[in-house]
């Protein structure tokens, strides 16, 4: 990801991107709050005006960017050196008329836990995940994934979280250089975990 390009949700980058623009958006809408009242409060002389009213219905929207900031501060996302081995790694092992089904940077919620991961390859009836985050429990995540693409049918699928980067790299490449499965059935689970991601 270089320059100006703008990285969408399931692209590396995205996060951070994701991060700024969230900033940017939470400091806007904080300062027309405080704009609207302590200027209502200087030209009236007293909070009960309709700038105060104003400001009031404004800290929704306000306190609604502020959660969405901190969720995304707090989603980690894939590391440089990480990116660059596993794209070595696609490079390398998949064939070069193919392409592979994969995310960056996804951060799934859950109801109790929540589940970072740097990067995700799907490849027939397979999904393979590196978390850099070293509280994540491995298996509740895969459980989490199980359950939720399980809702769109995608069923008999063989998940597994890895936790250690050279262990990842080992499986990506033979995943790669498996036969790739239904690519538009591909493609929609690769939807479904972007859609229940941050």
């Amino acid at each position: 990801m270089t320059g100006s390009t703008k990285a969408v949700k399931g692209e590396y980058g995205a996060i951070r991107q994701a991060r700024k623009k969230q900033v940017l958006m939470t400091v806007i809408l904080l300062s027309v709050v405080l704009a609207m009242f302590f200027g209502g409060l200087h030209y009236y002389g007293s909070n009960r005006n309709i700038f105060s009213i104003m400001a009031a219905l404004c800290c929704l929207p306000t306190g609604w960017s502020a959660v969405n900031l901190i969720m995304l501060l707090r989603a980690g996302m894939c590391s440089e050196a990480a990116h660059q081995q596993i794209e070595k790694t696609i490079d390398e092992h998949l064939p070069a008329d193919q392409t592979l089904t994969q995310a960056y940077d996804l951060y799934l919620t859950g109801y109790s836990k929540n589940f970072q991961l740097s990067h995700t390859a799907i490849r027939g009836k397979n999904i393979a995940a590196l978390t850099e985050d070293d509280r994540i429990d491995p298996q509740a995540g895969e459980e989490h994934i199980r359950k939720m693409i399980s809702g769109d049918g995608f069923e008999g699928y063989t998940i597994k979280i890895y936790t250690s980067p050279e262990k990842y790299i080992q499986r990506l490449g033979s995943l790669c250089e498996l036969e790739r499965g239904n690519p538009e059935r591909e493609e929609k689970l690769r939807n479904t975990l972007l859609a229940i991601s941050l």
